[in-house]
């Protein structure tokens, strides 16, 4: 078993002027790996994020079969009962445009780069 641990593969620190690199970067490689496994914490943050929601989009658009994605998979840690309502509605409610970003040149490359694909927002927040 291989693991990529995208915190470490990716550099979170680059200039502005080098996102678009790291963009693609994460592109391929999530299209170049077997699966993509999601840790989903009681709160969801990985549905509020940036990064995250672009990593698992890529994820669940690669090898989709009969509409269901091979690829992303969702490891609940420490949820109960009563997170997993907390966790439908923000499924639910995603967005990219509303998502959060540590820094905002990352989410303006991010939201440019959704917004050049097919769909645009509107399309990767129903995907």
């Amino acid at each position: 078993v291989v693991l990529w641990i995208d915190i470490f593969a990716l550099n979170q620190h680059v200039k502005p002027n080098e996102i678009a690199a790291d963009l693609r970067t994460l592109a391929t490689t999530v299209q170049r790996t077997q699966r993509t496994l999601v840790v989903v914490d009681p709160q969801g943050y990985c549905f509020t994020r940036s990064w995250c929601l672009r990593e698992q989009h890529e994820a669940a658009r690669a090898e989709e079969g009969e509409g269901v994605s091979k690829k992303l998979e969702l490891l609940p840690y420490c949820i109960t009962r009563k997170d997993v309502e907390v966790l439908a509605a923000k499924v639910r409610d995603i967005r990219i445009e509303k998502s959060r970003c540590t820094r905002t040149s990352d989410k303006v490359a991010i939201l440019e780069g959704v917004e050049a694909g097919e769909g645009g927002a509107t399309g990767f927040n129903s995907s």
